[in-house]
């Protein structure tokens, strides 16, 4: 039986994924180097994972040794802040998310890869705060997403079962996570027909909130 839900956040509850590249391509253009070089394939490999492993990922990629990372992921941070503060925008169907959850007395969380202050700041914007009831964010893991673990901390934080709960996420990267959790998945991205091969471990799949029902989050 479903007892809580799990709410990734970039590009779930928030339309910030370009903001993440712009962010990406203004750090390393510091640097010389252009991210637009990046095959697609390879930049939509970072979605849903924490700023600091995409950073190790594009510097392997540029074959750029000897970096500060932990300084990088602030300078990005730093850059990703200031773009999302002019530009925030809340995606489609959150609020109608928000109350289906609330009306069904499931016990609710985030598990987002953002940084504790930049997923702190965004569900104070969203006026969620007192919405969740748990917030797990990717500096508290060992191992970011695809791995599980962000996941099995944030159902041990609302005292419910792996198998107890239901993880909404927008990116393959989360959903492999939740998974690998044993957690329902609903996978939602407005291009999940582009890409219903990268979601298909999901349990759902749809293109926006605005879908979402009880039968959906229940799975019954």
């Amino acid at each position: 039986m479903i007892r809580g839900v799990l709410f990734d956040l970039d590009n779930l509850m928030i339309d910030s994924e370009p903001l993440h590249l712009e962010a990406s391509r203004i750090l390393f253009g510091r640097m010389g180097r252009d991210v637009g070089e990046i095959p697609e394939e390879m930049v939509r490999s970072f979605y849903g994972r924490r700023v600091r492993d995409a950073i190790e990922a594009m510097a392997d990629f540029f074959k750029i040794d000897g970096l500060d990372i932990e300084r990088l992921e602030q300078e990005q941070e730093d850059i990703f802040l200031n773009l999302i503060k002019r530009d925030f925008k809340p995606m489609p169907g959150l609020q109608h998310a928000v109350q289906l959850v609330e009306g069904l007395g499931l016990k609710r969380g985030v598990a987002s890869s953002g940084t504790r202050s930049y997923v702190t700041f965004a569900v104070e914007r969203l006026g969620l705060a007192s919405f969740f009831e748990t917030i797990v964010t990717g500096d508290m893991v060992k191992e970011g997403k695809p791995s599980p673990e962000i996941f099995l901390k944030a159902a041990n934080m609302l005292g419910v079962q792996p198998d107890e709960c239901v993880v909404l996420e927008d990116a393959p990267n989360g959903v492999r996570g939740a998974k690998l959790a044993k957690m329902r998945c609903i996978a939602v991205n407005k291009e999940a027909d582009e890409m219903r091969k990268e979601l298909s471990l999901a349990d759902v799949i749809i293109k926006s909130l605005e879908e979402i029902d009880e039968k959906m989050l229940l799975g019954n």
